[in-house]
């Protein structure tokens, strides 16, 4: 009998933990000046899922598109297959490609005048989304397409 209460003790436990994990990551911590965005990914990706929490901590709208395969879609916007990551976020015509920090998309879509698009390339421990400590994140911009349809990329911002 003190068995079956200490497990129910538990299991309550486990989900108020929840419920306060969840009330943290859905209440903004400051508001973002990006407007609505959507994020292409695979349904099975739990990490996106994290991510998509982490953008809406910020009061940003999320559209999430699911597919069962992104290499078309980064494909025809012309992202370098060096630069992909576990999804890739749209703010409008702008790219941004994986786990990027709320800095790094603010500053891009600011001078997306300038550029195509920023990427962070596979998926850094640390970053938005991912568990393990922080690295550096060499965050890339992507040019528009050149004559033979591939996007330049550059160091633009190391965090």
């Amino acid at each position: 009998m003190k068995t079956s209460a200490s497990i129910i003790a538990v299991g309550i436990g486990l989900v108020v933990v929840a419920s306060v994990g969840y009330a943290l990551l859905s209440t903004p911590v400051e508001s973002s000046t990006l407007p609505r965005v959507t994020v292409h990914k695979t349904p099975q990706c739990g990490c996106c899922e994290v991510y998509i929490s982490y953008l809406r901590q910020y009061g940003i709208e999320v559209v999430v598109k699911d597919h069962e395969d992104l290499t078309p879609l980064k494909n025809s916007l012309s992202i370098p297959s060096e630069m992909w990551s576990c999804h890739t976020t749209m703010i409008g015509e702008f790219i941004a490609e994986g786990h990027l920090p709320i800095e790094a998309l603010e500053k891009g879509y600011e001078e997306r005048s300038e550029i195509a698009g920023i990427a962070l390339p596979g998926m850094p421990s640390g970053s938005p989304g991912m568990p393990g400590p922080k690295e550096d994140f060499k965050i890339n911009s992507l040019s528009e397409s050149n004559d033979e349809g591939v996007r330049n990329y550059q160091l633009w911002l190391t965090l």
